[in-house]
């Protein structure tokens, strides 16, 4: 008890479940020195839009789209796939594949519709 002079708790966690997502929280990692990890639980409406998107890909149908992240980075991207949470793309600048975490897209607006 000596050890521990200011009287704060101590906290030791042997694993983190990463399945675990926080629901519009700030989640801090200690192992990382204190980053904030921003995460967003989206609506019904949002995962419409996202379905609806990869279909109208799969019927060959060219929708360029602004995914704005919560970290407010912007890619323009062409949406292939949803799978386990993960959307996979194709970036329109140099058609490279790039994949996104839902939960930490602010935002996707259609640009446009070939």
């Amino acid at each position: 008890m000596k050890e521990n002079m200011n009287g704060e708790p101590l906290l030791f966690i042997e694993s983190i479940n990463e399945a675990v997502i926080p629901k519009n929280q700030e989640l801090f990692d200690s192992r990382n020195k204190q980053t904030k990890i921003i995460t967003k639980t989206h609506n019904t409406e949002f995962y419409i839009k996202l379905s609806r998107l990869v279909l109208m890909y799969n019927k060959n149908k060219k929708i360029i789209c602004r995914v704005i992240m919560l970290s407010k980075d912007e890619h323009n991207v062409i949406i292939k796939k949803n799978m386990n949470n993960i959307i996979y793309c194709t970036n329109i600048e140099n058609d490279e594949d790039v994949s996104f975490n839902i939960n930490e897209i602010d935002e996707i607006i259609i640009d446009k519709i070939d």
